[in-house]
């Protein structure tokens, strides 16, 4: 028996060597690729749900799209917790301090400093590229580090 096409809204195709190896092509691509296979099971179980949902009516797949989300129900006992869906886990307050405190430290660098911080120590450039880019000497930018350490020292001491 021939097992059935792969649904044209599915991304991939997938199929099985005469070796055993698992293989999967991107249609969009064309790349090829061996997978293990609990990828090939995911991926077998997703292209089955793209058939079968290709299949079904349209009062179907919104019956299933109500009774998926777990949102609405008759009973209002099972209905699904949606605070935690729309509460966002990351804390973004720690990282806006954290910016507000270092735009106050650049305000007490020199402008040839400020430039040096962004570029060596945030940006990751080294100190002979910058001196380079910049056509300063290596050392210059090396004292200009030094001294934004010392500010650093005693600005973070009073906070």
């Amino acid at each position: 028996m021939r097992p059935p096409k792969t649904p044209t809204d599915f991304d991939y195709v997938l199929w099985t060597t005469e070796d055993g190896r698992y293989m999967v092509r991107v249609k969009s691509t064309g790349e090829e690729t061996e997978v293990d296979k609990e990828t090939i099971r995911f991926l077998r179980a997703e292209e089955h749900r793209a058939r079968d949902y290709a299949t079904k009516s349209d009062s179907d797949k919104l019956q299933d799209a109500v009774s998926l989300s777990g949102l609405y129900t008759d009973d209002p006992s099972k209905e699904m917790d949606t605070s935690k869906m729309i509460a966002d886990p990351t804390d973004f307050t720690q990282d806006i301090i954290t910016a507000a405190v270092e735009q106050e430290f650049l305000t007490s660098l020199t402008l040839a400093q400020r430039k040096i911080y962004i570029e060596v120590i945030k940006k990751g450039v080294t100190q002979k590229d910058y001196s380079k880019t910049y056509s300063i000497c290596e050392s210059v930018v090396s004292r200009h580090i030094q001294a934004i350490r010392k500010k650093a020292k005693n600005f973070f001491k009073k906070i």
